[in-house]
C-alpha cells in the first residue's frame, strides 16, 4: 500500500467532502491518501481494526467466512462511506473482513483518533452527525443488496 501525506489530500469520498471546512481541517493532519491495490486485505475478521478508510476511488468488500469455508459478501463500500463502523460505536474489532475489490485511493485515518474525534461533539458536530447518519444507513442498505443478491440467486434456480 502506498502512503501519500500531503496538506492537501484529493478527497473524493462524499462522507469527508460534506464536512464543513472548520472540521475538515481539524481532522486533516490526522488523515492519509493511501493506494489500495485489489486483493489487500484490511482486516480480517476478529483483528482489531487500526484503521477506518474513506475510499475515494476504491471499492471494499465486507465479507464474512461461513464454517464450511465459503466467502460470502455481505457489504460494499465505496465513495459514499467508510470501513470500520464498528469503532464509531466503540468496538474495536468486527466480525467482518474488509477487501479492496476494485483498487483505487482512500483516505485513511486511526480508529483511534476516529474514537476520540466522535467522543469530543462540542468540536465536531457536523461530522459526527454525519458518521453517525452514515452507520445508522448502511446496514438498511447491506440488507437491501442481500435481498436484491438473494432474489437474484433465486432466478437463477428458477431457470436451472
Amino acid at each position: 500500500m502506498s502512503v501519500h501525506y500531503s496538506p492537501e489530500l484529493q478527497i473524493e469520498n462524499q462522507l469527508l467532502a460534506a464536512l464543513p471546512t472548520e472540521d475538515y481541517q481539524r481532522l486533516l493532519p490526522e488523515m492519509e491518501t493511501v493506494s489500495l491495490p485489489q486483493s489487500q486485505i484490511l482486516w480480517n475478521a476478529e483483528e482489531v481494526i487500526e484503521y477506518v478508510y474513506f475510499p475515494n476511488r476504491a471499492l471494499i468488500s465486507l465479507v464474512t467466512i461461513m464454517e464450511s469455508g465459503e466467502i460470502v459478501e455481505v457489504g460494499i463500500v465505496g465513495r459514499e462511506g467508510m470501513t470500520g463502523l464498528t469503532v464509531c460505536w466503540g468496538g474495536d474489532t468486527t466480525t467482518l473482513q474488509a477487501i479492496v475489490q476494485i483498487p483505487g485511493s482512500a483516505i485513511r485515518m486511526s480508529a483511534k483518533f476516529l474514537k476520540l474525534s466522535l467522543t469530543e461533539a462540542a468540536h465536531c458536530k457536523v461530522y459526527c452527525y454525519a458518521i453517525h447518519k452514515h452507520c445508522l444507513l448502511t446496514p438498511h442498505i447491506q440488507q437491501l443488496v442481500t435481498v436484491c443478491i438473494q432474489s437474484r440467486l433465486d432466478l437463477l434456480v428458477g431457470y436451472l
